[in-house]
């Protein structure tokens, strides 16, 4: 399926907004699968720090009149790299200008900007060349060089 192609592709936003698809229509088939989905996709959401696509699946749970029992706080990543700036990592060590990121990834510019400068702290590096360095040595190789 989709979200598994995404997946196998190292494109972990765009899995889950696949699988928030699948969720959506099993949410009008009145599946009882369906909340399920749209809470693990909430998950997938919060891990890669997309707040408003988390806000969006709330409501749509919601609108299904299915409420949440409780709500966690946002994970925090302390100094490792998050999944999204993760992401952000490896196309930046593909040459990929923030222009490029923000296009691939569907955010603004400047929230890429933003994601890079914490890649750059996180790893300790002050230029975008050293991100790929500092996974090659081993100071933040899951980050730089992907999965």
């Amino acid at each position: 399926d989709a979200e598994r192609r995404w997946r196998r592709l190292g494109r972990p936003f765009d899995a889950a907004r696949a699988a928030e698809a699948r969720g959506r229509f099993l949410l009008e088939l009145r599946d009882e699968a369906a909340a399920d989905c749209v809470r693990s996709v909430i998950e997938t959401y919060r891990q890669l720090g997309a707040r408003w696509d988390v806000a969006r699946c709330r409501r749509l749970l919601r609108r299904h009149d299915i409420v949440s029992t409780h709500r966690r706080g946002r994970l925090g990543y302390g100094d490792q790299l998050s999944p999204r700036e993760r992401e952000v990592a490896r196309l930046v060590v593909q040459g990929r200008s923030n222009r490029d990121i923000a296009e691939s990834l569907v955010l603004s510019v400047r929230t890429v900007e933003h994601h890079v400068a914490r890649v750059l702290r996180k790893l300790n590096v002050t230029a975008r060349t050293d991100i790929a360095l500092a996974g090659r040595t081993g100071d933040g190789a899951s980050a730089a060089g992907g999965r």
